[in-house]
């Protein structure tokens, strides 16, 4: 068990929406980089993103390695402790046995997200930063988050390669956020 900890936000690309759509899909990256304290801060942010819910948000959540998929294909309502729970403890699982493969790859998650029905919603990508995409996959998430919102959150204490993050948060409008927390010095 971790020791108490002290979270810290910082907005590294400030987002271009005054208020999120209230359907969100978290996509979390779950691949062997997220490892230890980065896949601990991924988890922070997913419950600490999460769980400052309302009354009518639903999510649904994507965990991706090389492949990809859903927790749940359905939405779930929050707010609602279990939900949470439930899909973090999932998040998890597929980390300890490298359910989709060994490597890092967002664009079919991300893809697949940004593709489901309707405009009114959040994607949410949470990762260590550690991959790459091409220009052609950029423009083809940019052109599919036109109508939707696409932010991004950078969590880990290793050096990432912050900017396919700070792009896709400025790109999608979401902003792109750091969270990494440090023991507390109580």
């Amino acid at each position: 068990m971790r020791a108490p900890l002290l979270v810290t936000l910082i907005t590294l690309v400030p987002p271009q929406v005054d208020q999120y759509p209230k359907d969100i899909i978290f996509v979390v990256d779950t691949s062997s980089s997220m490892d230890g304290d980065e896949l601990a801060d991924a988890m922070e942010a997913f419950m600490m993103f999460a769980g400052q819910s309302t009354d009518e948000m639903r999510i649904k959540v994507i965990a991706f390695q090389i492949g990809w998929a859903y927790w749940k294909m359905e939405w779930s309502p929050l707010p609602d402790a279990k939900v949470l729970e439930e899909a973090r403890q999932w998040m998890i699982s597929t980390n300890a046995s490298r359910t989709f493969g060994n490597g890092t790859a967002p664009f079919g998650a991300l893809s697949a997200a940004l593709s489901e029905p309707g405009d009114d919603m959040t994607v949410v990508l949470i990762s260590d930063g550690w991959f790459s995409l091409s220009d052609f996959q950029y423009e083809f998430l940019k052109a599919r988050s036109s109508r939707k919102v696409l932010g991004a959150v950078l969590v880990g204490a290793k050096p990432p390669i912050q900017d396919p993050m700070q792009r896709m948060g400025r790109e999608g409008r979401g902003g792109c956020f750091r969270v990494f927390s440090e023991p507390r010095g109580d």
